[in-house]
């Protein structure tokens, strides 16, 4: 009888340019949950990195391929996550995560295809279940999948205001059970009548927020979200329409209590 053929692996699914160096970043007794991948693009003269996006059961890893093929790599624990942002338009999307580094904040910006977006709603959905503690059983997550950006209910209505020669785009607040979303539009410097070059989605994890202020500016008034993640601080100003201040700070408010 002949010896038993071997298990595959989970790093053999992993495309041949990332492998070896996804293997070497993994640790003894480190389980690749899941991973997504996306190759080269070049779209309007922009350039975006082929990259994988990796899960473990502690921590997520990013290697991308730099200009001149080098790969750089970065790991970072679910406990060292601040915040993550989620842009889709058109012509571009991203999924960018703020961490926790060498005691201050560092970001970190995935560039993907738009035609991807499904497939990089599923790692964010991954991601926020890591961030909340959520378990995974073989390497599926829970259920609960954040909706569409462009279904969420608001608080506020989604429209910009146009004031002293600069837009402002109006954040619509939402909540999900265990996150803090704020959704507006990416705009240029163009007037409203120009078109939106995409959409941002900011999820501040309940864990991490820790308070909020609100200040009066002229007409505006800036809302100051209080976030903390292994001892450093990130405070996020959201500028609204004064008129709404006390419908934020109501809705805030709510969404505090339920840490306690």
């Amino acid at each position: 009888m002949g010896e038993p053929s071997p298990l595959p692996s989970p790093l053999d699914d992993v495309p041949e340019l990332f492998r070896g160096a996804l293997a070497r970043e993994l640790a003894v007794g480190d389980h690749l949950l899941a991973f997504v991948c996306t190759p080269v693009r070049v779209s309007v003269g922009r350039r975006s990195p082929a990259s994988i996006l990796a899960f473990t059961d502690s921590d997520w890893i990013v290697i991308q391929q730099g200009p001149r093929g080098a790969l750089d790599k970065t790991r970072c624990g679910y406990a060292d996550t601040m915040l993550i942002d989620f842009m889709t338009g058109r012509l571009h999307a991203c999924l960018r995560i703020d961490f926790v580094f060498a005691g201050g904040l560092r970001p970190l910006a995935i560039e993907f295809d738009p035609a991807l977006e499904g497939v990089y709603l599923g790692a964010l959905r991954r991601l926020l279940n890591a961030l909340r503690g959520a378990r995974t059983v073989a390497g599926r997550e829970s259920n609960e999948c954040p909706p569409l950006v462009s279904r969420w209910p608001a608080v506020l209505p989604r429209h910009h205001l146009w004031c002293d020669g600069a837009l402002s785009p109006q954040v619509a607040f939402a909540a999900q059970e265990n996150e803090l979303v704020l959704v507006s539009e990416e705009i240029g410097s163009s007037p409203p009548s120009g078109p939106a070059s995409g959409r941002i989605a900011t999820y501040c994890p309940l864990s991490r927020l820790e308070g909020f202020r609100i200040s009066n500016v002229g007409i505006l008034a800036t809302v100051g979200l209080h976030l903390k993640a292994a001892e450093v601080s990130q405070t996020i100003l959201v500028d609204i329409p004064a008129e709404h201040k006390t419908a934020v700070s109501g809705f805030l408010e709510a969404f505090l209590r339920r840490k306690r």
